[in-house]
């Protein structure tokens, strides 16, 4: 998911980028009390449909399929599938599972939520993840909204005649419009879950004492803005949980959470941006492996930005970037990303690599100046785009961006002799100029939605509705992947298509954001993922967690 720094956004940004990492288990007596003290921030909805950033769902949710430790597809509700028809049909065989009400988990309920996420009258926050779903495509086309959209009767057909039926409870099958071979990942995601319908339309739903839990948790307490309160699943078909309770409470500011931390009130908590919040407790932080890169994107569709002309261009300004020292000034808390897909990730190549090199950005930009038919760099004319709204939520973590970006404008003027002009805007003119591609450069983040290479990689092809970046050659290469059952193929694929990247130079990595995890020394079995949200480190696993005896 393409994402800027918002106050609704921010939930999905902050995990730093490393290897899958385990807690050894080291105490073998537990404490009396198995209960998990955490941070939370309130962030809507929890509508398995339509939460966008709320991590919390991930415990209260299970889809089709799941992850194991190192982020491979396993099944989940499906037990097997198979796939036929070169790619474009997939069968899941549901095992035998059951709500927290004790209704039983039936084909029909993925039916009736894949329909509910695709019709074009909800907010559908996740509804791209089916675009591939025969008939997607029509529904995905409608923008939302009432003046525009048809009426009932033609949604109501379009949803009906989507590829995707299920001819008993136990069968679910799915019809796609083109091969691709990353679906079975993509519904792990908990977008993708099955919902009881009687119980979703019903006032109050998603509230505690209401909510219908597919997962491994069920919401027994939810005090908004304050407080809430997650208890196993006694129906839950999974691993069971070593804890008895999940307990998060909100904080006015990351330092009242992380004197709450020093109290011993909290047992696991992510520090923003990094250890440098709290140095007295850095023999219990953790780095997190993320799969969040933020970067530079130039925007290539421009006919008047010489960067959308000269590739050459694009590569100088990124020899010029240092950004070791810009990410010492940005403090993301993260490791200088070397290439879109960050470590621990599906599809991470490690010989793709960053390079600062003034020399060869010099060399490289008299060669753009050549492509471009001028005589000196005073004759490029760049401005480049960055939030800076003090009244947005997320401004604890983005007021760095002024002093980064204003080192790295005097890095390449200084460099490179280019004048580069530094547009800080608010949230609304900031995404009013976005959607009219207003900017030569801009700083961006993405955050993956599943584990596999696609769902990074795939945002990269050409697209009409959003046209960053366009390569025929690269978009070939994705769709043989998708169209490859074999994962060490696939894999080789996609690293092919990283090197187009890497060739086309279309953004300047910055980081693989951001922070640490604070975790007490008496939490067990936690494991750290890049799929993990940033408020909640291990919120993949907390089934595994255990709480040891302590003072």
């Amino acid at each position: 998911m393409k994402l800027w720094v918002t106050g609704l956004a921010i939930g999905l940004l902050l995990a730093a980028c490393s290897s899958v990492s385990p807690t050894p288990t080291a105490t073998p007596q537990a404490a009396v009390d198995q209960v998990l003290r955490l941070r939370y921030e309130e962030e809507g909805s929890l509508d398995p449909n339509d939460f966008f950033t709320d991590g919390t769902v991930a415990l209260l949710v299970s889809s089709l399929t799941g992850l194991d430790e190192g982020l491979t597809t396993v099944p989940a509700i499906a037990e097997t599938w198979d796939v036929t028809d070169e790619g474009r049909h997939i069968t899941f065989h549901l095992r035998e599972a059951r709500y927290s009400n004790g209704a039983p988990i039936v084909a029909a309920d993925f039916v009736y939520s894949w329909r509910r996420l695709l019709d074009p009258r909800m907010p559908r926050v996740f509804g791209f993840l089916l675009s591939d779903v025969a008939g997607a495509a029509d529904l995905l086309a409608m923008d939302g909204s009432p003046d525009t959209l048809p009426v009932d009767e033609v949604i109501e057909a379009l949803l009906t005649g989507l590829g995707v039926s299920a001819p008993d409870e136990r069968t679910l099958e799915v019809d796609l419009a083109r091969p691709a071979a990353y679906f079975p990942a993509m519904v792990s995601h908990p977008a993708t879950s099955p919902i009881l319908e009687s119980w979703i339309t019903q006032p109050g739903a998603t509230e505690a004492g209401a909510y219908v839990s597919s997962g491994p948790y069920m919401l027994t307490e939810w005090v908004h803005d304050a407080r809430r309160t997650f208890e196993p699943n006694p129906m839950w078909w999974g691993e069971p949980s070593k804890l008895t309770r999940i307990e998060m409470r909100t904080f006015a500011s990351d330092n009242a959470a992380i004197d709450a931390y020093r109290r011993g009130e909290l047992d696991i908590l992510h520090l923003t941006q990094g250890i440098g919040q709290a140095p007295d407790l850095e023999a219990q932080a953790r780095p997190r492996p993320g799969g969040l890169v933020w970067f530079i994107e130039f925007e290539l569709q421009q006919a008047d930005n010489p960067a959308a002309r000269s590739r050459e261009l694009r590569r100088a300004l990124s020899l010029a970037t240092d950004q070791v020292k810009l990410n010492e000034i940005l403090q993301m808390g993260g490791p200088v990303a070397e290439s879109f897909i960050p470590p621990g990730m599906p599809g991470h190549d490690p010989s793709l690599e960053s390079v600062f090199d003034p020399a060869a950005a010099r060399r490289s930009l008299d060669r753009a100046l050549r492509e471009l038919g001028l005589t000196s760099a005073d004759e490029l004319h760049l401005s480049m785009l960055y939030l800076n709204d003090p009244q947005n939520p997320s401004y604890e973590f983005t007021n760095t961006f002024p002093a980064g970006f204003g080192w790295l404008k005097e890095q390449w003027r200084t460099l490179l002799g280019i004048d580069v002009e530094l547009v800080g805007l608010e949230l609304d003119s900031f995404q009013e100029a976005v959607d009219g591609a207003a900017f030569d450069l801009i700083l961006f983040a993405y955050f993956p939605d599943y584990p596999h290479p696609a769902t990074y990689l795939a945002w990269l092809a050409c697209r009409p509705s959003d046209p960053f970046y366009c390569n025929p050659a690269f978009d070939e290469l994705l769709d043989q992947a998708a169209r490859t059952a074999d994962t060490d193929e696939q894999l080789a694929l996609y690293a092919a298509a990283q090197r187009v990247l890497a060739e086309d130079a279309p953004m300047i990595y910055v980081v693989w954001a951001g922070g640490s995890a604070l975790v007490a020394p008496w939490v067990e079995g936690l494991v750290l993922t890049p799929m993990d949200h940033y408020d909640y480190p291990g919120n993949q696993f907390f089934t595994r967690v255990r709480i040891a005896a302590h003072d």
